[in-house]
């Protein structure tokens, strides 16, 4: 939160902009989510998600929700992050492209 308090319970999702290129452009699909995964943050504010996916992650949002109310502290507005990408793994130069870590910390700040 906004003094540096790990907040529990908080919804985390993920949203991997999946890409194609066709001969003009390169086109994201703005709704590809992991819909399946949902994750929240443990009592430190923590949370992981370990996925599998076919295309390098060029593009992830990470998007923080607080959807139990004032059980964790108070009420918590909305917040995004694109995160740090990098990766740990390089891929064979053939379909797979190696392993890859996104990072992100936010500050969430209480409804007025």
């Amino acid at each position: 939160d906004e003094t540096g308090k790990p907040i529990e319970g908080i919804r985390v999702a993920v949203q991997q902009h999946r890409h194609y290129e066709n001969s003009e452009s390169v086109i994201y699909d703005q709704n590809d989510w992991y819909d399946n995964d949902t994750l929240f943050t443990d009592s430190n504010g923590k949370y992981e998600l370990v996925r599998s996916v076919f295309s390098a992650p060029n593009r992830v949002t990470i998007v923080f929700e607080d959807i139990d109310g004032g059980e964790n502290g108070g009420e918590f507005e909305k917040a995004e992050a694109n995160p740090k990408v990098t990766q740990t793994k390089k891929g064979d130069k053939n379909w797979y492209n190696g392993a890859f870590q996104a990072e992100a910390d936010v500050v969430m700040h209480k409804v007025k």
